[in-house]
């Protein structure tokens, strides 16, 4: 009789079983597209509402041309080689009539640096100059990097202080590293494997920042497809499409991303 029932009842365990795996790998899924839904909405232009007041992207684009072009003129940023022009098969979906198609390269200075001597002590021996890696980017605010260079390689090695909330992306380091990014909010350089977005006047760089959290999937992708170069470059991050909002509405996206993602967190525990 014990041998009857429990042959009777096994099957049911086995079936609960699998139930409670498929569970478990939905639980440990589930917070990732969750966010990745949220982002998605966002850069769509579904999670917030459109406010007619708010002025267009269309407007805010020459205003961000006229400081372009003012900061060249001044010698600040160099002129950029011109970006084609969008067509209709290239973009991926629709965004409201307020917002604009861009490219990355139209609305942004984008620079990276390099990687100083590393036989030469002088330029790595107490440094006070952060120098982030692709390593250190974190796909979140980043406020602190492990390594620290010297006046002498600031100096001597073609690198430079980024603008402080420039938004930062690794272009080498195959499918897993590509398109890992970060918001800076403190003083550093960066190697040459770091691309970084410098910020304007017209745009939200935390928006920017999680444009490219949702846009990363497809950076990974290239790299994964690609057996030539599996890395991506200044070239295609500044031919990039980027949908630009009103400045008000990336204000009110950041707001309701920052509201919306610590319930994410509070999943996972």
């Amino acid at each position: 009789r014990i041998v009857a029932k429990i042959e009777e009842i096994l099957p049911y365990i086995e079936k609960y079983d699998k139930a409670e795996t498929k569970l478990t790998e939905l639980n440990a899924k589930f917070p990732d597209a969750l966010k990745k839904s949220i982002l998605q909405e966002a850069v769509q232009g579904k999670l917030v509402p459109q406010n007619p007041d708010d002025e267009p992207a269309s407007v805010l684009l020459e205003r961000i041309k006229a400081e372009k072009q003012k900061l060249i003129k001044e010698g600040k940023i160099k002129k950029d080689k011109p970006l084609a022009p969008i067509t209709e098969d290239e973009i991926p979906f629709e965004i409201p009539e307020s917002w604009q198609w861009c490219r990355i390269g139209k609305i942004f200075h984008t620079s990276s640096g390099s990687t100083p001597l590393r036989s030469e002590a002088s330029y790595w021996t107490n440094g006070i100059y952060n120098w982030v890696r692709t390593t250190d980017l974190n796909n979140d605010v980043l406020s602190d990097c492990e390594i620290k260079i010297t006046q002498k390689a600031l100096d001597e090695c073609n690198l430079s202080i980024l603008p402080l909330n420039s938004v930062c992306i690794a272009m080498y380091g195959g499918a897993g590293t590509i398109g890992k990014n970060a918001f800076i909010n403190f003083e550093t350089t960066i190697n040459q494997s770091v691309c970084a977005i410098h910020p304007n006047s017209f745009c939200d760089m935390k928006y920017v920042l999680y444009y490219f959290q949702y846009y990363r999937k497809y950076w990974m992708e290239f790299a994964s497809g690609s057996r030539k170069d599996p890395n991506i470059n200044k070239v295609i991050i500044n031919n990039t499409l980027f949908p630009l909002p009103p400045l008000e509405e990336q204000k009110r996206i950041v707001a309701k991303i920052e509201e919306l993602m610590p319930f994410i967190g509070n999943i996972t525990k």
